[in-house]
């Protein structure tokens, strides 16, 4: 009984905060139904929001980063995970969803408007512009279907606030949001997968996509 103890005692004291836990929260089913999750967006949100997560923090082939990174020490694996890693894995944005929805009523309206948009035909090219049109059919694409350098260039007019003027609140909301959950997940032993090379990699990806 003692050593059990102390085991137990042991791994509680390696388990983090609940907030950085690597667990995911559940959903009931019950509060699924008719296509909406818990946290109050439709199935088509939910589709607009992950779409956005994914274009904040996309996955980057291992190979085309222009980093050394068999001649050190590093570890392959968690690097391998880490380039692998996007805004729309694990359930993040079900967990981006959850902050969102804390937000002030005016801007929660304003984020379920634009996301709902997000998910048609018209509303893409009301937000998106020339954007999301091609010269095949179905001519309008929408936002989940546009490919990821045209949504990288849209999510940069709304950074600017230079097409319509609401969406520069709702993609630092949306940003914030994602940035925070993808960048705090910890695993079970309260260690962040691919700690050594988060920021360092991050900062890289970003000068890449400058030059």
């Amino acid at each position: 009984m003692p050593a059990a103890a102390a085991a137990a005692d042991s791994k509680k004291r390696l388990q983090c905060h609940p907030l950085l836990r690597g667990g995911r929260r559940q959903t009931s089913s019950s509060s699924e139904k008719g296509g909406y999750s818990r946290y109050g967006f439709s199935s088509s949100q939910i589709e607009s929001l992950s779409v956005i997560c994914e274009t904040l923090i996309p996955s980057v082939p291992l190979q085309s980063l222009q980093v050394d990174i068999y001649s050190s020490s590093h570890d392959l694996d968690a690097l391998e995970e880490f380039a692998s890693a996007s805004g729309a894995d694990h359930r993040l944005p079900l967990e981006v969803a959850e902050v969102v929805n804390e937000v002030q009523p005016v801007l929660l309206f304003i984020t379920k408007i634009v996301l709902t948009l997000l998910a048609t035909r018209l509303g893409t090219l009301f937000l998106c512009g020339l954007l999301c049109l091609d010269w095949r059919f179905p001519y309008i694409h929408r936002f989940p279907e546009i490919e990821l350098k045209n949504r990288e260039a849209i999510l940069q007019k709304w950074s600017r606030g230079r097409s319509f003027r609401l969406s520069r609140p709702v993609f630092v909301l949306i940003k914030m949001a994602c940035c925070f959950n993808f960048y705090t997940r910890a695993s079970f032993l309260a260690t962040l997968p691919a700690s050594s090379f988060y920021f360092l990699l991050h900062d890289h990806i970003l000068l890449q996509k400058l030059q």
